[in-house]
């Protein structure tokens, strides 16, 4: 096989290959073609790119640096606490320089996607 088509094969995979986002208190881990992990307690930036796929950049004081489709957050109740938790635990240690933008544009649209919810689920949305 071609090394051109090696590439697009490679580059096919990690297009259908769903990222999946794990998190337990104080980390956070991607799943896809790679494995990356961050520790949500000693975030030093956050970085919101738009374009064809959003993706939030996280990166921690190992340099650790996962990508997260920001949607992930809105999409998964359960996750958003244990990440928001330890990025107020990086917030209060002072080792967040850079991300407090993105982090509230993220905190917004968990807001947002909550209040929707909330409305779907009584009745009281007339979309």
């Amino acid at each position: 096989m071609s090394e051109e088509r090696q590439r697009s094969g490679l580059t096919l995979l990690a297009v259908l290959w769903p990222t999946r986002v794990i998190a337990v208190p104080g980390l956070l881990t991607t799943r896809g073609p790679l494995r990356r992990r961050v520790h949500t307690e000693w975030l030093v930036s956050v970085a919101w790119h738009d374009g064809v796929a959003q993706r939030l950049v996280l990166k921690d004081l190992d340099g650790n640096r996962p990508e997260v489709d920001p949607r992930v957050f809105a999409a998964n109740p359960a996750l958003w606490p244990l990440f928001e938790r330890g990025v107020r635990a990086s917030l209060s240690l002072g080792t967040v320089t850079e991300g407090s933008d993105p982090l509230r544009r993220l905190s917004r649209l968990i807001d947002r996607q909550t209040v929707t919810t909330v409305f779907k689920l009584s009745g009281m949305d007339h979309r």
